[in-house]
């Protein structure tokens, strides 16, 4: 059986919204970007030869297309498998505090469409007042659509910012979810 020292792999997944760039290592996925910029014209690449193709560990693969498999069904607008843990990619979320492991918990239970505002998030998590906070850990996100931070909003209604991609992006994906 082959060794394989610790690594990190990347691989570009393209959606019908815009390239999408994941990043996996040992301890699952640990990174998701949109990758707006690019323009999403381009064809949709042979996902499965990519990850064949590169040279890492069995676990890494299966981590990239289950993350993959995710990926295709939620802009297929199918949402049925989207909290199940047998289709759910192994994230690394190593690098995220306490705080931050509860406003993706609190995030869990909102369902596609369904939105809450920064202060409910913070009230969720039992820190009351920390709207804030719970902004910065959005601001942060580095797992873009798998924790969804999309559907975090203002207070008022008005969708706030999105750093994958601006409120663009952000009120596409709502559209998206709430077509479905």
């Amino acid at each position: 059986m082959a060794e394989f020292p610790a690594q990190s792999v990347t691989l570009l997944y393209w959606s019908c919204l815009c390239p999408i760039r994941i990043e996996a290592n040992s301890k699952g996925i640990y990174r998701i970007d949109l990758l707006i910029e690019k323009g999403a014209d381009e064809k949709e690449k042979e996902v499965d030869k990519q990850i064949e193709a590169l040279e890492c560990s069995p676990d890494i693969k299966i981590n990239l297309k289950s993350c993959v498999n995710w990926l295709a069904k939620y802009f297929e607008g199918d949402f049925s498998f989207l909290n199940k843990k047998e289709t759910f990619p192994v994230l690394d979320r190593s690098h995220e505090g306490q705080f931050a492991s509860k406003v993706w918990k609190c995030l869990e239970r909102i369902l596609p469409g369904q939105t809450i505002s920064y202060g409910e998030v913070a009230t969720l998590t039992g820190s009351e007042g920390a709207a804030r906070a719970v902004g910065q850990v959005m601001k942060n996100n580095k797992l873009s659509l798998i924790l969804p931070c999309h559907r975090v909003i203002r207070s008022d209604g008005s969708l706030g910012h999105y750093s994958s991609g601006g409120t663009t992006i952000k009120q596409w994906l709502l559209q998206h979810e709430s077509n479905h």
